[in-house]
């Protein structure tokens, strides 16, 4: 690790911790999960602390690995909006992982109704112990796609990396059952989604085509375009064309990664 990455991972350690521990106990725990994070950067070992995000404590339960996804979205606030959302906004969370962003939206709109998405099982387990309990909260172990039926998940080193179409990942697979987004919508009764958090490791086009015309019904869409699987002009062009406009772009923390988080909303 170079002098400016350790630098900025002190800051990152620092910040979540101080800012974010829910007490003393919690900060840590914390500071424990990142001693074994960055010893093994894939650690399963399962660490439970509370985090304090605007004033509630949330509990969670997380691998050592997971501490980097926490970091992304607490400490880099990676779904800070520039959109306004409704007060009790309807939630989609494809790619929903380990919760992390399901506490998030959940603690800045408490009452959201939120349905989460995500394929690999021992995720969900973790989702489910995260947020599964709450209120309006529906968990799904499947992918999203344009076609329904089931794909070959290939797993990868770390839980955030699992994908439906980058093989390079991992040598392991498993066999997932996918869902389209308009069938759910449809047998949900949903009539609209302020939100869709889009985080499927280069499955962004295929979940957009799933929602087929109902993705008129979408208002915002955040997350991550992976620019290795799907060139830009192609992934932004589509959202052109269904009329959203692209708030901002930028590149992910990680260099390496050819990954942009992006916002996009309808003017």
């Amino acid at each position: 690790m170079s002098i400016v990455s350790a630098a900025r991972r002190l800051v990152e350690i620092t910040d979540l911790v101080a800012r974010f521990g829910a007490d003393m106990g919690s900060r840590r725990g914390l500071l424990r999960a990142y001693r074994e994070a960055l010893a093994n950067p894939a650690s399963a070992e399962l660490y439970e602390f509370e985090v304090k995000i605007r004033g509630e404590r949330w509990p969670l339960r997380l691998r050592a690995s997971d501490i980097f996804t926490l970091a992304e979205v607490l400490h880099e606030g990676q779904y800070r909006l520039e959109s306004k959302i409704p007060e009790r906004p309807v939630v989609i969370d494809a790619g929903a992982n380990v919760g992390v962003t399901g506490v998030w939206w959940l603690a800045n709109h408490p009452g959201a109704t939120l349905h989460c998405f995500e394929p690999e099982p021992g995720n969900v387990e973790l989702l489910r112990a995260n947020v599964g309990d709450r209120p309006n909260v529906g968990v799904h172990g499947v992918a999203l796609g344009a076609e329904a039926g089931t794909a070959e998940l290939t797993l990868g080193e770390h839980s955030a990396v699992h994908s439906l179409v980058m093989q390079d990942v991992g040598t392991r697979t498993i066999t997932v059952p996918v869902w389209r987004l308009d069938t759910f919508m449809a047998e949900h009764e949903i009539d609209r989604v302020d939100l869709l958090k889009l985080d499927v490791e280069g499955f962004e086009v295929e979940v957009l085509e799933g929602f087929g015309d109902r993705l008129s019904d979408v208002a915002v869409i955040a997350g991550e375009a992976h620019l290795d699987v799907v060139e830009a002009d192609t992934f932004y062009g589509l959202l052109a064309d269904q009329g959203f406009e692209v708030l901002w772009r930028r590149p992910a923390s990680n260099p390496e990664e050819n990954v942009e988080l992006f916002e996009a909303a309808r003017p």
